[in-house]
């Protein structure tokens, strides 16, 4: 009895058989040569496989690359504009800080501190820095340089800082200013009525009653009705009769000082009334102790009698 050959000893046989009368193809192979096919083809199927994996990992991690690309570009761009903005406040910070350090000076007044600027005061005909430039004085935090939040960070808060502390001396200098021009309008300045100086201030000899005695103002001679002024801002703190003077009106200009007008014709104010420099109080008489019609002026200071003419600064 013949020896059964094995599976793989054993041939197998393919035909392909043309329609009609074509030649028929015959090929006989080892069931070895068979696994070998199989074995190539699966080779072949993971190889494609591979590959087409491959390709798409790659063109995925391409498009990736290229987003993270447009990306950066989008942030540079971004961060380019930010460094314009800034640089164009720290420009716009010294300039506000240089035109407060004029402003004092042109109204003679100083404020308490001293400001911190970001940078070199901006002077005329000085062009604001670039971005580049600006990204260029930023440190990173590995000492390299170019951009770096930590120092934009940095410049915005002294920026923040030396914009409030500008505020802060421009909000002085008004209280500063608004206090001194209170003060000059309060400063009795004018003429209180236009006439002639028949009496200075100063020692001189008694009109009435005879013997030398202290003046504490000026005397004024004017027709009867003549005009009284009040010659600085203030309050009425009195207005009528008193023994010598006769009809007379005190103002209070605030700051320790005072007017009187004595001799008046008319009264045209009331304790309490305030009035400006230049409006109308009173006319000129002779109520009172007056050889004649003129009105009396006095200025104190802190209740001490003055010199009227130190404060005139107008001609008669």
């Amino acid at each position: 009895m013949a020896r059964k050959r094995s599976k793989r000893a054993r041939k197998y046989t393919f035909l392909i058989i043309p329609e009609g009368r074509g030649k028929i193809w015959k090929r006989e192979v080892t069931w070895r040569e068979i696994e070998s096919v199989f074995g190539l083809l699966i080779a072949l199927f993971f190889i494609l496989s591979g590959s087409i994996g491959g390709l798409a990992y790659y063109r995925h991690a391409y498009t990736a690359t290229e987003a993270i690309r447009q990306e950066n570009a989008r942030f540079e761009e971004e961060r380019h504009k930010l460094l314009t903005k800034v640089s164009t406040l720290e420009y716009l910070v010294e300039k506000a800080q240089r035109a407060v350090n004029q402003l004092e000076v042109s109204l003679n007044v100083t404020t308490d501190g001293v400001l911190k600027g970001v940078g070199p005061v901006v002077d005329d005909g000085v062009v604001a820095p670039t971005a580049a430039e600006l990204s260029a004085n930023l440190e990173t935090p590995k000492g390299k340089k170019g951009y770096s939040l930590e120092g934009l960070d940095t410049t915005l808060d002294n920026m923040e800082g030396t914009a409030k502390a500008v505020v802060d001396r421009l909000d002085t200098i008004y209280k500063l200013s608004r206090g001194r021009e209170l003060f000059l309008s309060s400063v009795p300045s004018i003429w209180p009525t236009r006439g002639l100086i028949t009496s200075g201030f100063g020692p001189r000899r008694r009109p009435i009653r005879g013997g030398t005695t202290f003046h504490e103002g000026i005397d004024i001679a004017a027709p009867q009705g003549t005009p009284i002024l009040a010659t600085g801002d203030g309050i009425v703190t009195f207005s009528g009769y008193k023994h010598g003077l006769g009809n007379t009106i005190i103002v209070d200009h605030g700051y320790g000082i005072t007017t009187t007008y004595g001799h008046c014709s008319e009264n045209f104010v009331k304790e309490g009334d305030i009035v400006k420099r230049g409006e109308l109080i009173g006319t000129v008489g002779r109520t009172g102790l007056a050889t004649g019609t003129h009105l009396h002026y006095q200025v104190e200071v802190d209740g001490i009698p003055v010199d009227p003419m130190r404060y005139i600064h107008e001609k008669m």
